[in-house]
């Protein structure tokens, strides 16, 4: 089967994969759909639950359960910004544990999956270039 679509998801799912069967063999107990919150709140902690979701093109409820899991497990905390809003903070657990999250991440995720690097760069422009079209035709609308 050559659909994009098809294809684009069948790598993610892989990719996760992955990434979460890395993380079991170093003891890490995060699936993907945690840790790309964790990641996300490591450059911008504080960062509301909504903005969160808009951020990651997720569902909001999808976006709270995680952060309940991840709050259960002493990796993050709510922290009140303004009346009825919260900002979603890693603790020091998290922030401890981050490095070692980021590294086996980035051993995963950062590869060339046996091309070149000139091949995994295009691959980059090209996800990036559909991104950029969608976000800009929404954005029109």
């Amino acid at each position: 089967m050559e659909s994009l679509g098809y294809l684009l998801d069948r790598a993610l799912w892989t990719l996760s994969s992955a990434l979460g069967k890395a993380f079991k063999e170093r003891g890490i107990d995060l699936p993907h759909s945690q840790y790309i919150i964790m990641r996300l709140l490591d450059e911008q902690d504080g960062t509301s639950q909504n903005r969160l979701a808009a951020l990651l093109h997720k569902d909001a409820a999808a976006i709270k359960r995680s952060i309940d899991i991840l709050e259960k497990e002493g990796l993050v905390s709510r922290k009140a910004l303004t009346g009825r809003k919260n900002g979603i903070c890693l603790t020091e657990k998290a922030k401890a544990l981050m490095p070692e999250v980021k590294a086996v991440a980035d051993g995963v995720l950062g590869g060339t999956f046996g091309q070149t690097e000139e091949a995994r760069r295009t691959c980059i422009l090209f996800l990036e270039s559909i991104y950029r079209f969608y976000a800009e035709k929404d954005n029109q609308e």
